[in-house]
């Protein structure tokens, strides 16, 4: 027999709490201290650093059009064809798996979610992923040390919004906003702790 939840509470790391439902309800660990901390505040993005691009300007930084099958399901499989961009919910054919699978169209080497700091996150469910790697999903190769200079190679960073709560089954991940940049394959993705979240 699994031991009660005051139980629990002895037995657990220092700070850490018990998850009643999803990632965001209870904390497992308190690591507010981290994620509320500024290292450097007089870096902030500024508005004239960026700009909007169209379909046609974005297309040659983006994976090339695919289709990926995938079969899921347990005792009833089912084999469906995915393009880029699309997903499928797990939930839908093993109900006890709670997830998606996501067809990017590029090989991934980068997966960081972006820290959000709790004192001014309005909806802590929602969650933001960071995305990349090389822009085709197969016959292209690269050394991880490998050095592109500036403007040899198109490439972006995919940032997609989830809702991370096990009662939320249904709402499917959305691509928010792609990064462009030509600085080459993307190896690794870290965040920087900076002054994204204060108005300048």
């Amino acid at each position: 027999m699994p031991p009660a939840k005051r139980d629990l509470q002895s037995i657990l790391p220092l700070g850490a709490d018990l998850e009643n439902r999803g990632p965001a309800e209870n904390k497992l660990f308190q690591l507010d201290h981290i994620y509320n901390r500024n290292e450097y505040p007089t870096l902030h993005a500024l508005a004239d650093e960026w700009s909007i691009v169209n379909e046609s300007e974005a297309t040659p930084y983006l994976p090339e059009p695919n289709t990926r099958k995938v079969t899921v399901g347990v005792k009833e499989q089912q084999t469906l064809e995915l393009p880029v961009g699309a997903s499928v919910n797990l939930y839908q054919h093993i109900p006890s798996k709670r997830g998606f699978i996501i067809n990017l169209g590029f090989s991934v080497f980068g997966l960081e979610f972006a820290p959000k700091r709790p004192k001014v996150d309005s909806s802590p469910h929602t969650q933001y992923l960071a995305i990349a790697g090389f822009r085709g999903a197969e016959g292209e190769h690269h050394f991880y040390k490998d050095i592109y200079p500036k403007g040899t190679y198109k490439n972006s960073i995919m940032i997609w919004r989830s809702e991370l709560s096990v009662e939320n089954t249904e709402m499917e991940p959305v691509l928010d906003l792609c990064l462009l940049h030509d600085y080459g394959p993307i190896k690794e993705l870290k965040w920087c702790p900076f002054g994204a979240y204060d108005e300048v």
